[in-house]
């Protein structure tokens, strides 16, 4: 069962929650103060029966004009009518924006054969608040069209996906394991978007609850020691996936 980043490259992003391209080696990001540096890490899994994608980015176009997770996924030789499954861990816009396209001033759904499965939790909470962190046109849509499924707590679909909700990010957030059997994998959302939170041990100040994450992640990432998972991570461009040891003092990166 392989795994690949389908990444949409790097942004800064302030209060504002608008998403700037940043090129490394060229931008500067003490020209944009306030703002924090972030990568867009969509992935997809294909298990034996199953293309998965999970928390399907920004939904942004390349200057070609094409939708760049779809030139993503053509690398693999996939279309978006390939995609069977689209895993959100929570509903903040650079993860779900591209769940959908836009054509002609219409929305349709990005992978049209897709089920979208969120927590009913996360989405009652995003629904519940007025913020830029969401983007309320792209969850209408959803709603409007009957395509998000919602699912009610830790479960697990189709044998081989686990959904856990680890909140801390949101109220509501999810992490998902997917095991066919012959790998697996660890996606942590929001609550371990980058391989150096564990070592870090940080508090963020963006999170819900930060101390709740800062504590899911030691907790997680001990699992993931333990189980040789290898880890998927949403906001990490530059080392997208690895494994993980545990001494019982500290977490190294492998």
């Amino acid at each position: 069962m392989p795994a690949y980043p389908l990444s949409e490259n790097t942004y800064t992003v302030d209060s504002s929650k608008v998403f700037i391209p940043f090129q490394r080696g060229i931008d500067d990001i003490r020209n944009r103060p306030g703002s924090l540096l972030v990568d867009i890490v969509p992935f997809l899994v294909q298990t034996k029966e199953y293309n998965i994608v999970i928390d399907p980015g920004l939904g942004l176009k390349l200057s070609n004009g094409h939708y760049h997770i779809l030139d993503n996924l053509k690398r693999h030789h996939l279309s978006a009518s390939d995609i069977d499954i689209i895993l959100l861990s929570h509903l903040h816009k650079d993860h779900l924006a591209g769940a959908v396209m836009e054509v002609a001033d219409a929305m349709y759904p990005m992978f049209p054969n897709a089920i979208y499965y969120v927590q009913e939790g996360e989405l009652n909470d995003a629904l519940s608040k007025s913020s830029s962190s969401y983007d309320r046109k792209v969850i209408d849509y959803l709603l409007q069209e009957s395509l998000l499924r919602t699912i009610n707590g830790n479960t697990t679909l189709k044998d081989c996906i686990q959904c856990e909700i680890s909140g801390g990010h949101t109220p509501y957030h999810q992490i998902f394991i997917i095991d066919d059997g012959s790998a697996n994998f660890f996606y942590g959302g929001d609550v371990l978007p980058q391989p150096q939170q564990l070592i870090r041990r940080f508090v963020a100040k963006y999170d819900y609850d930060g101390k709740h994450s800062a504590d899911k992640r030691i907790e997680y990432g001990k699992r993931i020691a333990e189980g040789d998972l290898t880890v998927l991570y949403f906001h990490s461009a530059l080392q997208p996936m690895s494994k993980v040891s545990y001494d019982g003092d500290k977490f190294m990166i492998i």
